[in-house]
């Protein structure tokens, strides 16, 4: 894994995990504050409306964050709509899952502790991932084989959504023509069944690019479900909240006590 290395920081930049039609796509690596390494990692996936944003973007401050409090982040790459058509996106999140299993001995966690963070269309892209863990129909040909790209949890904020336009013409991420099952796979809400992971949502109520009922709808069918699940709702917030202080922090803080409850040490609480 050649790399530039940035030790002040503790940030390995530009490992390629894939290639697809002659790019290589690549990650960086947030190593955790050792002295409270969870042995967790967190890949991160970045918003944008799938027609800008980077591994480079508002993602890092997120990933630092989850360092500083012992999680290892993964920075990915996903392919936007100028680029490659859905699924291309899911596929290039496949492969980022596969390749940190692949070496995770090496980069310094534990397999089974793999999870996703998503913000706005990588939100998107978390839920359904989540939802299509080891789906062959789902996995694409990209980086290692026959290696799980099943999750043990996922945090969701303000996630987006992918729907025809109000003229009936296609979603700019959809291939030209696709059909209503098309829509349906790409879909996160198709794939809430009782092995979908543990979840928790981040939402704010003054959200006017996507609304905050469908974190809360969303996380209320995990829950009837049978799965673990939670959601914070932040009043009177905008879309993309967590940039504003402390909610960045806030943000950072609930997702470790989450983790750390449901993946690091599970455990649950009596009622008093």
């Amino acid at each position: 894994m050649a790399s530039n290395v940035d030790t002040a920081l503790r940030v390995e930049k530009d490992i390629t995990f894939a290639e697809a039609d002659g790019r290589e796509l690549k990650l960086d690596l947030y190593y955790p504050n050792p002295a409270l390494d969870k042995r967790t990692a967190v890949v991160q996936l970045y918003g944008g409306g799938f027609t800008r944003g980077s591994k480079d973007g508002r993602n890092t401050a997120s990933a630092a964050l989850l360092a500083e409090r012992g999680y290892l982040g993964i920075c990915t790459t996903y392919r936007l709509s100028d680029e490659a058509k859905w699924p291309s996106q899911l596929h290039d999140v496949k492969a980022t899952i596969r390749w940190a299993r692949a070496h995770a001995a090496e980069i310094g966690f534990e397999p089974n502790r793999l999870t996703l963070a998503g913000y706005s269309a990588g939100a998107l892209l978390a839920l359904v991932a989540a939802g299509t863990g080891d789906r062959p129909e789902f996995e694409g040909g990209l980086g290692p084989a026959g290696i799980s790209s099943a999750v043990a949890a996922i945090m969701v904020h303000f996630p987006g959504l992918i729907r025809r336009q109000a003229d009936g013409s296609d979603h700019h991420l959809m291939p030209p023509g696709s059909d209503a099952a098309a829509y349906t796979a790409a879909d996160p809400l198709t794939h809430i069944g009782p092995s979908f992971p543990p979840a928790i949502f981040f939402h704010g109520t003054a959200d006017d690019v996507l609304p905050h009922t469908y974190s809360v709808d969303f996380s209320e069918k995990l829950r009837a479900a049978g799965v673990a699940t939670e959601y914070h709702v932040f009043d009177a917030m905008p879309h993309i909240f967590d940039k504003y202080e402390p909610y960045g922090k806030i943000c950072a803080d609930l997702s470790d006590a989450f983790l750390d409850r449901t993946i690091v040490e599970p455990r649950s609480y009596p009622r008093p």
